[in-house]
């Protein structure tokens, strides 16, 4: 009786009203469209980061061309960073700005896929039967849950700055970012006074990294991902909802240090362990931040208190 309910909560995947509002040429839903975009710049971002690993690791790049934290400037980092960023970059933006952003998130579940496939391919890395196996079914499956049950429809609601600030100091908003930055200072702290320990335990043991010190890049990757997608989300509404340039613009700028760190830790992570192992679980610590800190901020949790079997 329990499933019964809820797949009988379930909306058809694919129903389309006659007068549908929120559809691409009146046929094809906004939703869709999104998840179409989202993955399609999954396929993207794979390849640069296999691009960014490569330039990374490479020893001649290290000593020939400048270095920012993790970030080597090499010509074949930029390419990588052509790939992974600037070229998905629109289907991001059409995808936050189409649909809800707990419905785009889980997405990343799909990356991850994309990832197995890839990485052992045009990296060498070899999979782990085992654990990589049930552990990529489990993301696959969340995936394909949390799409079926996700809000699909953001109304037609326009959103100003006003609104904006208005959420960024909602109070439980502000004690889950509190929260998050609780346990993102210790993680980096950690790491800058154990950086050599860290490299040696990578180094001694690539097939099998300690996982404590694989998950502090990781979980630093995630945190500031998901504020870098809440603000390029509110820069894609606040666009569509006709603000001024400046105001767009100000937020865009104000995701650009988030952003940067978020590729500094991901650089890091693919510096010291196979993307095959790392790139799945910071894509795992994205993909939880991204819905859940997503979900307060847009307050798109309303939906999962009148179906909370949805939740």
């Amino acid at each position: 009786e329990a499933l019964n309910d809820i797949f009988a909560r379930m909306p058809p995947p694919l129903e389309v009203s006659e007068a549908c509002t929120r559809c691409l040429w009146g046929v094809v839903p906004y939703w869709v469209v999104a998840m179409t975009a989202s993955c399609f710049s999954s396929l993207l971002t794979v390849g640069g980061f296999i691009i960014q690993k490569k330039a990374v690791q490479s020893m001649s790049a290290k000593l020939r061309w400048p270095r920012i934290g993790d970030i080597i400037l090499s010509p074949q980092w930029i390419l990588g960073f052509l790939v992974a960023i600037l070229l998905p970059f629109p289907c991001t933006m059409a995808a936050y700005a189409l649909a809800p952003m707990s419905l785009i998130s889980p997405l990343i579940g799909f990356t991850i896929l994309v990832n197995y496939i890839m990485a052992p391919r045009f990296l060498g890395e070899r999979l782990q039967p085992i654990p990589d196996t049930i552990a990529g079914s489990f993301i696959i499956a969340g995936t394909v849950l949390t799409t079926a049950f996700g809000e699909r429809d953001e109304g037609e609601v326009d959103i100003d700055l006003e609104q904006m600030i208005e959420r960024l100091t909602n109070r439980v908003f502000v004690i889950a970012l509190g929260c998050l930055f609780s346990g993102m200072l210790p993680s980096f702290l950690y790491m800058r006074l154990r950086k050599e320990a860290i490299k040696k335990a990578a180094v001694a043991r690539p097939s099998s990294p300690p996982l404590m010190q694989l998950l502090l890049p990781a979980f630093m990757y995630g945190g500031f991902g998901c504020l870098t997608n809440i603000g390029l989300k509110a820069v894609s509404e606040l666009t569509a909802a006709g603000a001024p340039v400046l105001v767009c613009g100000a937020v865009g700028v104000g995701v650009l240090p988030g952003a940067c760190l978020q590729l500094n830790f991901l650089n890091r992570g693919l510096r010291l362990y196979p993307q095959v192992i790392f790139f799945p679980v910071s894509s795992a610590m994205l993909l939880v931040a991204n819905t859940v800190y997503g979900a307060l901020f847009y307050q798109e949790y309303t939906t999962f208190i009148e179906t909370p079997t949805h939740l």
